[in-house]
Order: structure tokens, then C-alpha cells, then sequence
């Protein structure tokens, strides 16, 4: 997580805005646990300020919890990275953005999921959720071995949604139970497996976009 710390407000934007950009600032006043849900901005980066108060904030399945200290705090969250956060206390924060962007939730593309529309993959059967050059998210549910393989391009992280399975990396054997995440080494031999007879079903997140002729088979 990407925090930064300035003496006031003033000087925070003075370090992060340049000229060349048509900035968004929105203003957010919420209660102690408030819920902003997973999202990501396709195009532009975008950086939170506050100076008081906590929360829990979530980027491309990771979280941590911030608290604000002496001065202004700056949370950077850069573009085509998952991001959200819950309140601990209430909190007010100013949001700046690079400009009018997309703003798209992780739940309703899982929601907007057409289920009979899967494709055949090696980890079992894929649905594509969102791909651009910079990032994309796919909905795995794993339906046995899949084939061992790595990545010299893409950086993938996967996050357990449903089940629970194991992931290979080398020769290290990581249990994956429900809301765990994981990040992938790129140059690494790693495959998925299902640990119980229940649907052991992911989430992968990739950077930048998929790309097939980065999957580089054993």
C-alpha cells in the first residue's frame, strides 16, 4: 500500500497535481462502517486524503489498516488496480482523480456474470469478467489439476471465492481456504488444485491484461 505522509492538505495536492491534467476532487463523509465495495478506475489514477480517523483499505485483494497521523495522509491507488475501503471510524476524505474516468464495482461484474457463457480453460472453466491492455479479471472455477505452468509478462494474483484448493508454486504446496489471496511470481512453475469435493472457485486478477501467448505450458 502506497501512503504518504505532507503537512497539510495545501502542500498534498501541490506535490501530486500537474498541470497536464483535468482533475476530479469529491469530498466523502462517512460513518463508521461504511462500505465502499471493490472498484477500479480503467484509466486514471486516483489518491486519497485525510488527516484524521481510520479504515481498512483493500487494493488488488490485499488489505491493511491506515491511520491517519500528524499532518495529511495520501493514499495513491493507481489506475486498473482493485480498490476499496470500510470505514473504522467515521471519516472524512477528499478523493482526487486524473479526470472523469469509468468507475467499475468487482461485485457487479460478478453479478453481471452470464454462467452458461465459460470458456474452456486450463485451470477448468473461465468466465472473463473485464480485459483491457492494463489488467483483467477472470472468475475460475477450478475442476481438477490444472496444467503446470508460468508467466514472464503477466503478474497474476488470485483470490478464493468459493471452496478451498491448493496452489503449487515450485515445490511449495500453499493452502488456499475462502477469502485468502495470493500473489504469483512471474518466472515461476505453479498450478491450482481442488482440496475437497466442494467448487473451488477463484478469482485472478492479472497485470497487464491476459495475455495467451504468455502462458508457457511444462
Amino acid at each position: 500500500m502506497m501512503q504518504f505522509k505532507y503537512p497539510n492538505l495545501k502542500t498534498a495536492l501541490k506535490q501530486v497535481m500537474t498541470e497536464d491534467k483535468d482533475y476530479v476532487l469529491v469530498k466523502h463523509d462517512f460513518p463508521a462502517g461504511e462500505i465502499v465495495g471493490e472498484h477500479f478506475h480503467p484509466s486514471v489514477n486516483e489518491w486519497a486524503f485525510f488527516s484524521s480517523g481510520s479504515f481498512e483499505a483493500t487494493i488488488d485483494f490485499e488489505k491493511e489498516i491506515i491511520t491517519a497521523g500528524k499532518g495529511t495522509s495520501a493514499i495513491y491507488f493507481p489506475k486498473a488496480h482493485v480498490h476499496g475501503l470500510r470505514c473504522i471510524t467515521d471519516m472524512s476524505y477528499l478523493v482526487l482523480r486524473e479526470g472523469n474516468d469509468k468507475i467499475i464495482y468487482l461485485e457487479d461484474l460478478i453479478k453481471g456474470m452470464n454462467h452458461s457463457g465459460f470458456i474452456n480453460d486450463p485451470c477448468g472453466m473461465l468466465w472473463e469478467l473485464y480485459k483491457d491492455e492494463n489488467m483483467s479479471l477472470a472468475y475460475v472455477r477450478v475442476t481438477g489439476p490444472a496444467k503446470k505452468h508460468m508467466h514472464k509478462i503477466m503478474q497474476e494474483k488470485y483470490r478464493t471465492e468459493k471452496g478451498s484448493g491448493e496452489l503449487q508454486i515450485g515445490n511449495d504446496t500453499i493452502c488456499l481456504p475462502k477469502g485468502s489471496s495470493i500473489e504469483i511470481p512471474k518466472n515461476e512453475w505453479h498450478y491450482l488444485r481442488k482440496a475437497t469435493q466442494n467448487p473451488f472457485e477463484i478469482l485472478v486478477l492479472t497485470h497487464p491484461g491476459y495475455l495467451p501467448e504468455d502462458f508457457i505450458a511444462e
